[in-house]
């Protein structure tokens, strides 16, 4: 796992009724509107350039799980739209056809439940950890 690699658990409401193209879709936008929407250092609404790297690291885990849980509910949204639509070819539907069971369209309504998480990494040197020289071929331990 990587920094800013999003984790999606979720119930077959979703994955039903939601194809895979949409889901990252929907994860991708929401997740890289982090960068459009960050206020600059120029900003009337930017921090003190002086903030500490935790207060940083905090700010930065919050705004994280806003858009987590707006882009939760909004999949969450989505499945719910699409399990009711009689025309839809879902991805139950697509299934089911491909089982060899015909004339199957539209959503499937279910239980929906969306978890989303991201991985956040703090590097050591934004925490304000340094590493001794003569360990930093091992990095087996940090100073504060």
């Amino acid at each position: 796992m990587e920094d800013g690699d999003v984790i999606l658990l979720a119930t077959d409401g979703i994955f039903d009724n939601v194809p895979t193209s949409l889901l990252v879709d929907q994860i991708s936008s929401n997740m890289d509107a982090k960068d459009d929407e960050s206020p600059s250092t120029s900003s009337p609404l930017a921090k003190d350039l002086e903030e500490d790297a935790d207060a940083r690291f905090a700010r930065s885990c919050e705004e994280a799980a806003v858009r987590l849980q707006q882009c939760a509910n909004s999949i969450a949204l989505i499945a719910r739209k699409l399990s009711q639509d009689p025309n839809f070819l879902s991805p139950f539907a697509k299934n089911a056809r491909n089982a060899g069971i015909a004339n199957v369209r539209g959503g499937k309504e279910d239980d929906i439940t969306v978890l989303l998480a991201t991985i956040k990494v703090q590097k050591m040197e934004e925490a304000g950890f340094r590493q001794d020289k003569d360990e930093s071929s091992s990095g087996n331990r940090a100073q504060a």
